[in-house]
């Protein structure tokens, strides 16, 4: 929906470019698809590697409070430490592979370290990427307890896609933001139509360092991660229909499609490799305390060295952690 603004020059091969003020802002989510890019599924929106490789700031959004669903008598939830572990270990191991594949060398551990230590104690004051992040993990619990209860995963992913889906594009046709700006909230547009274009608008919003309690701005496209997040659930929705075998019927049987999708080579993340990760867990009803899970405190107890994957050492199985 949104343009991209890429380079096929060999210029941008050689360096991946990035902007100071921009504020890079990623929420979590829980991807369907295996990719080697990613050895789990927990996966930034969007992945700014180009912040790590340079050794600059982004920001990690977070929930206001944990999610949770009560189901047959216990309660269903996510470790956090173990998701946002995976998920800035992704974004490490991505960035290893691009800086490689531009630079013929393996990322120097001081960039990636710098970008660690100076990202970790910030905090991005953006109310509807925080509602964003509770959407996503929520339906994601839905759908898991949907499988539960009729056991067919196929069936229960495929309206967690839909879920997305309907989410997002919502939100693009709302067309509206909520952030604080100079310590005020504040509700701004997304994007302006022209002639039935549409152009991404461009905010500051602030950025609280929680170790010198300090504030700054910083500049975001917010519409960016509604627009990439549709374009990738869109595109699991259209694997997963695939591998169902129901794609001929939305999408009507076209050389296109047919080449576009090799069957035999999609493959899915399953909800039993969420339970053996230990990402989602089961609590009895009992010992679970919400107001014991600190969510910033989770993150500021994640050290460097743990999400500082050595690539060479990955084996083929991309999910044990």
């Amino acid at each position: 929906m949104f343009s991209k603004n890429q380079s096929n020059s060999r210029k941008s091969m050689s360096k991946m470019p990035t902007k100071k003020n921009d504020g890079a802002p990623m929420i979590p989510f829980i991807d369907i698809l295996k990719s080697k890019n990613f050895p789990q599924p927990i996966l930034p929106m969007p992945c700014r590697i180009d912040k790590v490789v340079n050794g600059s700031t982004s920001l990690t959004m977070l929930l206001k409070k944990p999610i949770s669903i009560e189901y047959d008598s216990k309660i269903i939830t996510y470790d956090f430490h173990k998701l946002y572990l995976s998920f800035y270990q992704n974004i490490i191991y991505y960035a290893k592979i691009k800086y490689k594949e531009m630079t013929q060398r393996e990322l120097p551990i001081s960039l990636a370290k710098k970008w660690w230590v100076q990202s970790k104690p910030l905090k991005g004051q953006i109310k509807n990427y925080s509602q964003d992040i509770d959407f996503l993990l929520t339906s994601y619990l839905k759908a898991y307890i949907n499988y539960l209860q009729s056991n067919n995963q196929e069936e229960a992913l495929l309206e967690y896609c839909k879920e997305i889906i309907d989410y997002c594009q919502k939100k693009i046709e709302e067309n509206s933001i909520t952030f604080n700006f100079k310590e005020k909230e504040i509700t701004k547009r997304m994007y302006r139509t022209k002639k039935k274009y549409h152009f991404p608008d461009i905010w500051e919003f602030d950025v609280l360092s929680e170790e010198t309690q300090k504030t700054t701005r910083k500049a975001f496209i917010p519409v960016m991660i509604y627009d990439d997040l549709l374009e990738s659930f869109l595109y699991n929705k259209m694997n997963l229909e695939k591998k169902m075998g129901n794609l001929q019927e939305e999408y009507g049987e076209t050389e296109e499609n047919e080449d576009e999708i090799d069957v035999n080579s999609i493959e899915f993340v399953g909800f039993k490799e969420l339970e053996d990760m230990k990402i989602i867990v089961h609590i009895p009803t009992n010992q679970y305390k919400e107001n014991d899970v600190d969510l910033k405190n989770i993150i500021n107890k994640i050290e460097f060295s743990d999400i500082f994957i050595d690539v060479e050492e990955e084996d083929d199985d991309f999910f044990n952690i």
